[in-house]
């Protein structure tokens, strides 16, 4: 009759090695997250019809760059809602707030140096 191994305990798995794999789980998933954001914000951006003047990676085209903006996100929407210089406004029903929540926050999150001129993000 064969003889089959004692039955071992599993060994409690440590503090620190719990831990550890979290961060590692977390920090991963965050950097996947910031790339999906920067993915959406490009996407929002070109499905609103900006990259048009703006240039595909918002550096600019007949219009001025918006990549890294500093304007705080009021002045941002009374520009898109109201229009400036040549810019028309753009009604809610064309361009709602929620994009251009998103399109804010991936403008300003992103640098010249940063958006590609192929317009992809690179990853910080």
């Amino acid at each position: 009759m064969p003889r089959h191994p004692p039955n071992r305990r599993a060994r409690p798995v440590t503090t620190f090695g719990a831990v550890s794999c979290v961060a590692v789980i977390l920090l991963g998933a965050g950097v996947a997250g910031r790339q999906d954001d920067a993915n959406r914000g490009r996407q929002v951006f070109d499905d609103a019809g900006c990259a048009t003047c703006h240039g595909p990676s918002a550096k600019g085209g007949t219009a001025p760059e918006l990549v890294g903006t500093d304007r705080p996100y009021p002045d941002f929407l009374r520009v898109v809602r109201e229009g400036i210089g040549e810019m028309e406004a753009q009604a809610d029903g064309d361009v709602p707030d929620e994009q251009l929540s998103i399109i804010y926050e991936w403008l300003v999150q992103s640098s010249s140096n940063r958006i590609a001129s192929d317009g992809a993000t690179d990853t910080p």
